[in-house]
């Protein structure tokens, strides 16, 4: 599996993306850094089996609730505070490097978890890989699967647009 972190900036900085993702953290609840590992296990066409999926988020929640989501929550609170801008410029590179050390758990969880299943990249792999990680089945309200669904035509859009040029 090549590098996750930076496939993942990648992947976040193409056109359409990051509203994306932020738009499925906020309507489901979601971990953008699962969410763009499923994508990306998709764009190689490797398949997430469940158990693995499973073990991603349970490995990860704990450090997301108790150090990603308070930061996040501060520097959004900040948005507004002008006289507080430089503080919230090194908390958003907190919350950065908070991200990074949750992509090396997943890095380590997907190396030992190798070889995965091989299947047909595409936007069915991608749904898949991304409904079984991040989507819980008790939150499948309407906003959060518009917002789903706009993350997947946005990926696969960039995605398969970069593998075919």
């Amino acid at each position: 599996m090549p590098e996750l972190w930076e496939g993942m900036l990648d992947l976040y900085a193409a056109p359409g993306v990051a509203a994306a993702c932020i738009a499925v953290q906020d309507s489901c609840d979601a971990d953008v850094l699962l969410l763009l590992s499923a994508a990306l296990l998709a764009r190689d066409g490797l398949r997430l089996p469940p158990a693995l999926a499973r073990r991603m988020a349970a490995q990860t929640r704990e450090w997301r609730v108790e150090v990603v989501l308070p930061l996040r929550a501060l520097r959004r609170r900040w948005r507004d505070r002008l006289s507080a801008q430089a503080l919230r410029e090194r908390i958003k590179s907190l919350e950065l490097d908070a991200e990074r050390s949750e992509v090396e758990t997943l890095q380590s969880l997907l190396d030992e978890a190798l070889p995965l299943p091989r299947d047909e990249p595409g936007a069915a792999l991608l749904r898949d890989n991304c409904e079984i990680l991040c989507l819980d089945p008790g939150r499948q309200d309407t906003a959060c699967i518009n917002a789903l669904a706009s993350f997947l035509d946005s990926a696969a859009a960039v995605m398969w647009r970069e593998s075919a040029g």
